[in-house]
């Protein structure tokens, strides 16, 4: 679901680390001529969750201008941050460079003009920025006509050579589009209910890009072959050997370019987290052990700072699937370790992407909890879930978690409960989703069960439901969803031969 617009200010200034609101609040104070942006700067931090109308009564007087300075306040925090993040990078330091020499070369200050041209062009050449480095050589090939003529024999010279190397760049350019195009052909037609179209299968499977490693001219292309390898034999073949394979074959290019890792990590980590999770498939716990050793080892080894909020969905996806991981090898006392770990970081996952994944972590333990019979600790986690300002746009998270506590209310024989969250479930189904076929019929289960469980001579009306229920599943059914509806089926066929033999 689409943000809404009068949140957006709320939900950058959410965003920010602890460093990045320090170094605009440093900012915001030299702006003594109108303090109102960092009153409404402070003001919005200080938010758990939006409220519009709090900031209209701080402003009081200046009720009326808040909507000009809370535009004004989010343009300046932008433009503050492109300041502060100038040279957090090889391709933010490239990007803002390009600037510099234009400003250089306007001034004809040739000599600090062709340093830092140099300069870039080397940059560009070591972190394998194809587009950035065909951009600064057409800017050093500018800096020869300024500098020392059109017609002159070192232009002439300099600029062949150039335009040679540029050619090569496109070259390879073009081979990297037709990965993507190859990337972009798997994506568009695979569909894992029905399977890749055996023509476009095996198209790809002889494509020579795929079949020949040497075909691949660039490290990001050989990356994209690895994927297309490593996605091919797992959703069409199922060889999960060759599989592996090929996403090791794109782990160990990477780790054969630090600074590749260094500059995208994000990259390192979704391959090694696509590792855990086919390992995780495959029952290899000695593998899974060494991947997350490598996850845990990555930022120390090559420089990352985790912290950034991108990189801590990765992060939190590798807790996600260790905690799988120990939930299936019966390891619950490493589990329980874990989840402290998790919940230790949770304090400054502040922005809206983290909060969402923080709601799926918060499940995931949720769900552990049940299926250890912590069903208190269980319950918690998921009224915090539907608790949080995130819940409503995490609509799935939200319906897992009323059915998971619709589970506990069960097992608890806690009708009080039970009613309340079909309530609950019913509001749901009438403003954020509308319910489906087999939705309808659960709902009419759950809101006529606690009635009849008790009354021996009613629990027809008890099987007549679920067999209703069952009729309506079908293949199409979320997992989740269909797993609740085994779960209950046992759950209440056992609480009626109870009920009989008393």
């Amino acid at each position: 679901m689409a943000i809404a617009k009068k949140d957006n200010l709320y939900n950058l200034i959410k965003s920010l680390t602890k460093n990045e609101k320090k170094y605009l609040r440093d900012f915001l104070k030299t702006q003594k001529e109108n303090k109102a942006y960092l009153q409404l700067f402070n003001k919005l931090d200080q938010q758990s969750n939006h409220q519009k109308q709090e900031a209209k009564t701080a402003f009081d007087s200046k009720a009326k201008q808040l909507p000009v300075i809370r535009s004004y306040l989010t343009h300046l925090i932008q433009k503050i941050l492109q300041n502060y993040h100038r040279e957090s990078s090889d391709f933010d330091i490239i990007q803002n460079s390009f600037l510099e020499i234009t400003h250089l070369l306007k001034k004809e200050l040739f000599d600090l003009a062709e340093f830092q041209i140099n300069k870039n062009i080397e940059m560009c050449r070591q972190g394998n920025f194809l587009h950035q480095l065909l951009q600064a050589l057409e800017i050093k090939k500018s800096f020869l006509i300024q500098k020392f003529g059109p017609l002159s024999d070192h232009t002439k010279k300099e600029t062949l050579e150039l335009i040679e190397e540029q050619n090569k760049l496109l070259e390879k350019i073009y081979n990297l589009h037709e990965y993507q195009t190859l990337q972009a052909t798997f994506y568009d037609q695979f569909h894992q209910s029905a399977g890749l179209n055996q023509v476009i299968y095996t198209n790809l499977n002889k494509n020579p890009l795929l079949i020949d490693e040497k075909s691949a001219q660039t490290l990001q292309a050989r990356l994209l072959q690895a994927d297309l390898n490593f996605r091919l034999h797992l959703y069409k073949d199922k060889n999960f050997q060759a599989a592996d394979q090929a996403l090791q074959n794109g782990i160990r290019l990477l780790e054969l370019s630090p600074s590749t890792i260094r500059q995208s990590p994000e990259l390192y980590f979704a391959l090694l987290n696509q590792k855990l999770q086919l390992l995780l498939q495959i029952k290899k716990p000695t593998e899974l052990a060494q991947t997350l050793y490598l996850i845990r080892r990555a930022p120390l080894e090559f420089s990352i700072d985790i912290k950034k909020p991108y990189l801590r969905r990765y992060i939190m996806e590798a807790y996600s699937l260790e905690l799988s991981l120990y939930h299936q090898l019966g390891e619950n006392k490493k589990a329980l370790d874990l989840i402290k770990s998790i919940e230790a970081e949770y304090h400054d996952l502040n922005s809206p992407s983290l909060r969402q994944w923080r709601a799926v972590m918060d499940f995931e333990i949720a769900k552990f909890y049940f299926e250890i019979e912590e069903d208190n600790l269980a319950l918690h986690k998921a009224k915090k879930i539907l608790a949080g300002e995130y819940s409503k746009r995490e609509s799935e998270i939200y319906l897992r978690s009323l059915f998971l506590i619709i589970q506990i209310a069960l097992k608890q024989r806690n009708l009080l409960l039970l009613k309340q969250t079909t309530s609950e479930l019913k509001k749901f189904f009438k403003t954020t989703k509308k319910a489906s076929h087999l939705e309808n019929h659960l709902l009419a289960f759950l809101e006529m069960y606690p009635q009849h469980i008790s009354y021996t001579r009613r629990h027809g009306r008890i099987i007549s439901r679920l067999n209703k229920i069952k009729t309506a599943a079908n293949k199409k059914t979320p997992a989740d969803l269909a797993d609740f509806l085994i779960w209950l089926d046992q759950f209440v066929q056992l609480q009626l031969h109870q009920e009989k033999t008393l």
